[in-house]
């Protein structure tokens, strides 16, 4: 049985001062998992591009943990600004992303390369240029992208990054199966920073048994630096509603070669969705995290010694309250969208700030959801000292709109922007983005620039949306980004849209 984690308040904190703090809890792995040799394959045997699956398949578990309520935190004196600047980003590209695969919802993530888009949805791969010209899609289960590691023909839950230092598009899906139980990560490494020609795949068997159950893993995050990879997610019983967060670090060296590897993981107790954040510096030693703790505290996370035996350390942040939105957020004609709005969202981290994002209620009054968001200066934690909220605010719009689904990222010019969707009662969803300048006004946000609007209303109340967006920094650019999300044809078939934006 794992360790379960006494929380550590590490700040107290009035409005967005430095904090003062306590030591911080620090662990060894509990657990050791050998990676054997890579199954080694190219890109260049798949037909491209293939022709979608018709019909509509739901993938993930309808699961009782996904509609607890998020504790009610201790009070505390913080308070979320909901100031509004006046920057606009530049526009940048704008071009279809995948489209409808026969899942629902899409998930769909992006890792941005030198000349190259690697998008991943449930579940299709595809290769784009920057101008935004198609060069290379397929599926992603035993059939296409994952044949030679996925033993099963349920893969969900992608994401997509490249790692600027190493040169490699990182790319990982989930597979499972009731019966008998199975339950593992797959990992493709491409060989260069042009993902066709060679992969290096590798399955990560992911099933546990802890208190009398087995448990697989569900809704990952995958982050990268200097050393490793960290990779988190949810675990959930096969067999009853409970459920717990998980992480898991690799020495990535010997991957970029499809060697032999090894894998150290921790179990979270008393955490759940814990969203590693992505890191934009090659010379980071450390990979953060964060999760909700409550309705007034966050939970930071670290993970460090990535080549060696790693330490993964964690403590508690002090943020302004916050309402939990665990309903659903209203669309056309009786519709409506799920919220997901009992997790941390998207983080990200550049330069000693993490920034993070996740879905709010709007007030006791009204149940709309609106975003609320985060800028975490790190200093020199966990190694000594302590972290600091620097800024937080909340993004809401009046009558019936609400805002969800948010992703998040600093740029190399210190602007935060978001990606998010737009719903109301009298307005199709539709993607949105907005940014902020290093030199407005702590906690406030630019306006919101449309992208895309669905043309349709979602097909039923309650239906599924995201279940993420993402947001990533162009490795060639610091001031561009680019981001992904859906929204949905006429047909009310759901499709992707891959676009960027530049903010200085």
């Amino acid at each position: 049985m794992g360790m379960r984690c006494v929380p550590v308040l590490l700040v107290a904190l009035s409005g967005i001062g430095v904090a003062q703090g306590q030591p911080v809890l620090s662990s060894p792995p509990q657990q050791t998992i050998e990676l054997g040799e890579a199954y080694t394959d190219s890109t260049a045997r798949f037909v491209k591009p293939i022709v979608p699956p018709t019909g509509t398949r739901w993938f993930r578990h309808w699961h009782p943990k996904l509609f607890q309520s998020i504790a009610t935190g201790e009070p505390n004196s913080l308070s979320a600004s909901s100031g509004r600047s006046d920057t606009l980003a530049t526009p940048g590209s704008k071009f279809p992303g995948i489209s409808f695969s026969g899942l629902v919802p899409p998930d769909p993530s992006i890792g941005v390369g030198p000349a190259h888009i690697v998008q991943v949805v449930n579940t299709q791969i595809a290769f784009f240029t920057k101008g935004g010209t198609p060069e290379f899609q397929q599926s992603m289960d035993g059939n296409g992208f994952f044949s030679g590691v996925a033993e099963t023909d349920f893969v969900f839950d992608p994401r997509a990054v490249y790692d600027q230092g190493a040169k490699r598009f990182f790319v990982i899906a989930l597979e499972q199966r009731d019966f008998p139980p199975s339950s593992a990560i797959l990992l493709g490494v491409s060989d260069d920073s042009n993902p066709h020609g060679t992969w290096y795949k590798y399955r990560i068997p992911t099933v546990v048994s802890r208190f009398g159950q087995q448990y697989w893993w569900d809704y990952p995050t995958l982050a990268y630096n200097k050393d490793g990879l960290v990779l988190t997610g949810n675990m959930f019983s096969f067999t009853s509603s409970s459920a717990f967060g998980r992480s898991i670090s690799i020495d990535k060296a010997p991957l970029l070669t499809g060697s032999t590897a090894k894998a150290y993981g921790w179990f979270h107790d008393d955490y759940f969705t814990i969203q590693a954040a992505r890191t934009y510096e090659s010379v980071s030693n450390t990979i953060y995290g964060i999760s909700l703790a409550s309705t007034t505290r966050m939970r930071l996370f670290s993970w460090r010694n990535l080549k060696g035996v790693p330490i993964m350390s964690q403590g508690d942040l002090a943020v302004p309250s916050y309402l939990v939105f665990n309903g659903f957020a209203q669309a056309p004609g009786g519709t409506s969208i799920d919220a997901i709005g009992d997790r941390m969202m998207d983080a990200s981290f550049r330069s000693g700030k993490l920034v993070c994002a996740h879905t709010v209620r709007v007030s006791t009054s009204q149940n709309r959801s609106m975003v609320r968001w985060y800028e975490v200066r790190v200093g020199t934690w966990p190694v000594s000292g302590s972290p600091r909220l620097h800024q937080s605010g909340n993004i809401a719009l009046s009558g019936t709109n609400n805002l969800l689904m948010p992703a998040i990222a600093e740029n190399g010019k210190g602007a935060i922007s978001l990606v998010l969707t737009r719903t109301s009662t009298s307005a199709n969803p539709g993607l949105f983005y907005c940014s902020r300048k290093v030199s407005d006004p702590r906690g406030s946000m630019g306006p919101l620039k449309n992208v895309v609007t669905s043309a349709n209303s979602p097909n039923s109340a309650n239906s599924r949306w995201g279940d993420y967006f993402d947001v990533v920094i162009d490795p060639g650019d610091s001031a561009k980004l680019w981001g992904t999300g859906e929204y949905l044809q006429a047909n009310r078939a759901w499709t992707t849209e891959i676009f960027s934006w530049s903010v200085n």
